[in-house]
């Protein structure tokens, strides 16, 4: 699973905030499955039927880095069978710690980066471990759109996605609601310019009063 050209970051580099941002965004049942999620299958079979397209994949984490391995691609159903299949493999020889490493050392960020470290270089400046909150959920939601979510091209996209990866985080229970509120409105720093404030009013209690004075703001107030 290891590809010896990159850079390699083990998983006691990986923040916590990571792991589970990227578990909470593309599949928040990988600790309990066996690399397939078969009801996610099933309605991605039927969705496909109903829409006459390929637009629903269900890949789980296993099945992502299993098709990345092996160069799986294609949207054919013996290559979804075929993933499938190296996925139950990989999760018969490989514990959840060391697919979740391999898969973060592997997967595409955009702008010819591959892996996690590259990825927290290019677009942080940072190592992996020092990776903020807010910039680990940016990661997470890049990859689904490496050149849609781009926070260099696209920093309101990404602000955007880096969103919704929180709310998926905090709807797992990853973080609070004061981490929440702060990934939100924290305004990260990339190629030495300063990302876009996109905060959703409803994510914490506060008075719209609040809320301006706190989003003109460049630091962290007092009270977060």
């Amino acid at each position: 699973l290891t590809d010896h050209d990159r850079v390699y970051v083990a998983r006691n580099e990986l923040p916590d905030n990571l792991v589970n941002a990227f578990v909470a965004r593309e599949d928040e049942d990988f600790f309990e499955h066996g690399g397939i999620v078969y009801s996610s299958i099933i309605r991605s079979i039927c969705r496909n039927l109903t829409t006459l397209s390929y637009a629903q994949g269900a890949s789980t984490i296993t099945m992502q880095l299993a098709r990345n391995c092996y160069e799986l691609g294609g949207k054919t159903l013996d290559r979804k069978v075929l993933e499938m299949a190296v996925a139950r493999r990989i999760e018969g020889k490989y514990s959840k710690d060391e697919i979740l490493t391999a898969y973060l050392n592997r997967i595409y960020f955009g702008q010819q980066c591959y892996g996690i470290a590259q990825a927290a270089d290019l677009y942080f400046g940072k190592k992996v471990a020092d990776l903020t909150l807010a910039e680990c959920a940016t990661l997470a939601g890049l990859v689904r759109g490496p050149s849609i979510y781009n926070p260099v091209y696209s920093p309101e996209a990404a602000a955007k996605v880096r969103n919704a990866t929180l709310e998926r985080m905090f709807e797992c229970e990853f973080i609070t609601q004061e981490q929440l509120w702060q990934g939100n409105r924290w305004r990260w720093l990339v190629n030495g310019k300063l990302g876009p404030v996109l905060i959703p009013f409803w994510s914490f209690p506060v008075s719209w009063e609040t809320w301006i004075a706190v989003t003109s703001r460049r630091e962290p107030p007092a009270f977060l």
